[in-house]
């Protein structure tokens, strides 16, 4: 068993309905840890506790502060 969910792009290829029908099943894990890889982080942002930014920085990932 296991209390972890990664989701990557999950949303990219479903329209607005289809975001909001996702959202909806997301909510039913309610003792879960989700994190959502998005490129769409602005449409996500109401709909998420905490997001996590990233940036490349002289060719290398790093946490971007917020």
């Amino acid at each position: 068993n296991t209390n972890l969910l990664i989701l990557d792009e999950a949303d990219a290829s479903v329209d607005a309905e289809g975001a909001e029908l996702l959202n909806d099943v997301l909510k039913t894990f309610t003792s879960s840890n989700i994190f959502i890889i998005s490129h769409k982080g602005d449409l996500l942002r109401d709909k998420v506790n905490d997001v996590i930014t990233f940036e490349l920085v002289n060719n290398f990932t790093v946490i971007k502060a917020e």
